[in-house]
């Protein structure tokens, strides 16, 4: 159970640097004379690096052809969600498709 926290987790903090990404890249050039862009930028390499962290502590629990799918998956379906909710990104039938595809296959994966 530890190890699908963890998962979830590193996934989560997958979208975080993602969406940091995506707001800095959209809003500020990247430059040493701006210190705000560089805020951004950090930010999403700190929480990549924690994500990587709580994944590579994960997989000394659950097997690698398990574990990476799940990460995916879950980084997938929060990266789906937020630019839904708050990005201002429209969905379309194709998406939600996708999604439940997505969710369905965790499943199908992760069930022995």
């Amino acid at each position: 159970m530890k190890g699908i926290l963890l998962l979830f987790l590193s996934g989560a903090l997958s979208c975080v640097a993602s969406i940091w990404l995506k707001i800095a890249a959209q809003k500020e050039i990247l430059s040493l004379e701006n210190p705000g862009a560089l805020r951004k930028y950090a930010f999403a390499i700190a929480a990549y690096g924690l994500g990587f962290a709580a994944y590579a502590i994960a997989l000394k629990s659950i097997r690698l052809n398990i574990a990476y799918p799940l990460m995916v998956g879950f980084a997938t379906l929060f990266v789906y969600i937020w630019t839904a909710l708050v990005g201002h990104e429209s969905l379309s039938l194709h998406g939600i498709a996708g999604a439940v595809f997505v969710v369905t296959g965790i499943f199908l994966m992760s069930n022995k």
